[in-house]
Parts: C-alpha cells; sequence; structure tokens
C-alpha cells in the first residue's frame, strides 16, 4: 500500500488561515473597493487581494509562503538580490540600494541598537530578500522595526511592567510585535488592520512563535465587550477595524502606530484615536509624518498637533526620527542610467502620556 504523503510543517497554520479569511468574509470585515480605505490604497488592495485569494474566497498557499518576499499589500527593500555586482557597471540601481541599506545599519549603529540586529536577524519565514552585511541580516522595514524596539527598550523598558498589553494600529505583517515579543516574553500584543494583513500576520505569527496563543475571528466574534482578561490569556490578539470599537477601556497600557495614523483621513484617525481604549492607555509610542504630503499621502489630513500628546515629565522621548528617512522602495530613475534616493517628508518620534480627549 502506497504511503501517504506527509503534509507539509506548515499545514495547520495554512488551515487556521483559511479559516480566519473564510470567518472574516462572513463577518462582513472585507471590503472591497475604496469603502474602508483611503482612496489611494483602493486599487492596489484590489490587486493584492486578488493575488492573495484569486477566486475571492479560497487563500493561495504559494502566496502565503512567499507574502514577503512577493511584498503583498506592503513593500520593502531590497527587491532583488544584490550580489550581481556586475550590474552596478552600466547600472547604478543596486549601488543606492546597498548604500541606503549600510546607513540604515550606520544608525543602529549609532545609537547603540546594532546588537538587537544581531540578536534578532531578519526572519526567513515569508521569504523577504535580505540584506547581508558584516554578519547582519535584515531589509529596509526590518532595519525600522529593530530601531523601534531599541528605542522602546532604551525609553519605555522600564516603565512597564513585564506582562504590559501592547495595541498597535497598523500592524502589518505583525513584524514589530513579534520582536517586541521576543525581548519581553510576557507581554502582550493587540493588531490590528484589515484581514488581508491579519491573515498574513497570522502565518507569520504562527510559524515564528510556534507555541504562542493567538486570537483571531472565531474568539472574539461574540466578545462585546474585548475585556483586558482575553487580552492576557494570548500572546497575539488578531483584531479587524470592524472590532476595534469592542476593546473595553484600559485593557491596553501601551498604544503604538508607525507610519498609519499619518496616512489617514480624519474621519479614520478620529476613529482611533478618540476611542476610550487609546486615550486611556497609560503611554503612545508612534512615529508617523509631521505634516500631511499630499505627493506622498494623498488622503491624509492630520498633523503633528492632532496627536493626543503631552509635553512636560509627561513627554519621555520627541525627536525627528533618523530611521524613517526614505520610501519604500527608495530608488527611483532620475534620467538614463542615473539614479537617485526618494527621501520622505520629516517623521516625528513621540514616546510619553497620552492627553484625554472626548473618547476619554
Amino acid at each position: 500500500m502506497p504511503r501517504a504523503s506527509p503534509l507539509p510543517p506548515d499545514a495547520g497554520t495554512l488551515e487556521r488561515v483559511q479559516e480566519d479569511w473564510s470567518l472574516y468574509r462572513q463577518l462582513g470585515a472585507v471590503r472591497e473597493g475604496p469603502d474602508g480605505l483611503v482612496e489611494h490604497w483602493a486599487s492596489s488592495f484590489d490587486w493584492h487581494r486578488r493575488r492573495l485569494a484569486p477566486d475571492g474566497s479560497r487563500i493561495d498557499p504559494a502566496a502565503v509562503r512567499r507574502f514577503w518576499g512577493r511584498r503583498l499589500f506592503i513593500s520593502d527593500d531590497p527587491t532583488l538580490d544584490l550580489r550581481a555586482r556586475w550590474r552596478d557597471l552600466v547600472d547604478g540601481e543596486r549601488r543606492l540600494t546597498r548604500r541606503l541599506l549600510r546607513e540604515c545599519l550606520e544608525v543602529l549603529e549609532g545609537r547603540g541598537y546594532a546588537p538587537l540586529l544581531r540578536r534578532y536577524p531578519c526572519p526567513t519565514v515569508g521569504g523577504p530578500v535580505a540584506f547581508q552585511q558584516a554578519g547582519y541580516r535584515y531589509t529596509h522595514r526590518w532595519f525600522r522595526h529593530v530601531y523601534l524596539l531599541g528605542l522602546f527598550n532604551e525609553v519605555l523598558g522600564g516603565r512597564v511592567a513585564p506582562g504590559f498589553v501592547s495595541l498597535d494600529i497598523g500592524c502589518g505583517y505583525g513584524l514589530f510585535q513579534s520582536l517586541l515579543h521576543r525581548e519581553h516574553p510576557r507581554s502582550r500584543h493587540v493588531l490590528v488592520d484589515l484581514p488581508e494583513q491579519l491573515v498574513l500576520a497570522r502565518y507569520f505569527l504562527e510559524c515564528s512563535h510556534p507555541s504562542a496563543r493567538i486570537a483571531g475571528p472565531r474568539e472574539l466574534a461574540g466578545e462585546k465587550p474585548i475585556s483586558r482578561q482575553l487580552l492576557e490569556d494570548h500572546d497575539f490578539v488578531l483584531l479587524a477595524p470592524a472590532f476595534y470599537e469592542r476593546l473595553a477601556p484600559g485593557s491596553v497600557d501601551l498604544v503604538t502606530s508607525f507610519s498609519s495614523l499619518g496616512e489617514l483621513r480624519r474621519s479614520f484617525f478620529d476613529y482611533y484615536v478618540d476611542a476610550p481604549v487609546f486615550r486611556r492607555a497609560r503611554h503612545l509610542f508612534t512615529v508617523n509624518p509631521v505634516a500631511p504630503t499630499p505627493s506622498f499621502f494623498p488622503d491624509a489630513e492630520v498633523d503633528l498637533l492632532d496627536y493626543p500628546i503631552l509635553g512636560g515629565k509627561e513627554r519621555l522621548h520627541f525627536a525627528v526620527s533618523p530611521a524613517f528617512r526614505y520610501e519604500y522602495n527608495p530608488v527611483k530613475r532620475r534620467r538614463w542610467l542615473s539614479w537617485e534616493l526618494r527621501g520622505l517628508p520629516p517623521y516625528f518620534e513621540y514616546v510619553g502620556g497620552i492627553r484625554a480627549g472626548r473618547g476619554s
């Protein structure tokens, strides 16, 4: 009798990814077109959604396994293997990309965060195209998250309890939450993003943290409100925006958001920032554009003064960010065989208390 082919090691994870996707669709959390998205993302998200689930209902396992390398929904750099140096003789794109990534390493070394990159090299889950330099393995996006972890440790490391609960708005693949949990194993994390991102975060987190307790739409669908006890019972909680208002006030200690809030229309921004769960958290850790820049974020309507940040002793850290200097992907053609790095407008870093507001 022929032996059955062994199941791949991620078979169970892929089943749960598909289950989450089906539940999000049943619950009406998957929005097509501009409804629920800033308009300049809508067509891009529709295209990426078709790559993720070609018929709308079934997730493509190959796309999930290579989500990072294929840059599903969010991009990264490098886009290509940079070892083919002979191409630099006729085209400087790769040379500029290497320069960018070396500058990233210099930022970490200058702040004393490089040991974190040594401790946490860029993972292989999702198939990212990683850059290797001086024994380090990283991408542009991974560098930013390592930088953010270093800043968290420096400013908040001694101010939060070991079992703190964090809420991240615009989590993407869950890279920062994965790093933060590795560094602080007793911490708990609520990840808020669109369902398309959350199913990829499920895959990344399950593969990266095999013993982690992860709550998704099945565990959250009937929870009104979503209590701190439920959050503390799981390492990661995947929360679609439709469920955000169910988070009980006082259920999280820390709110984080990186390059997400500043890209939103005011109505979406207010939806997140004015919620009681946001205003009653003890700390805010955010990096976002100082002001709306239409050429980068066509729908953005908020600036630095709209954030509920504080001064005096409640302001623990405030600066222009050295880590958010370039776009993804930052290399653009200037003219034939000539390239340049595309910079971002200034981003501010804030760590500190949260001003009480309308939702408190």
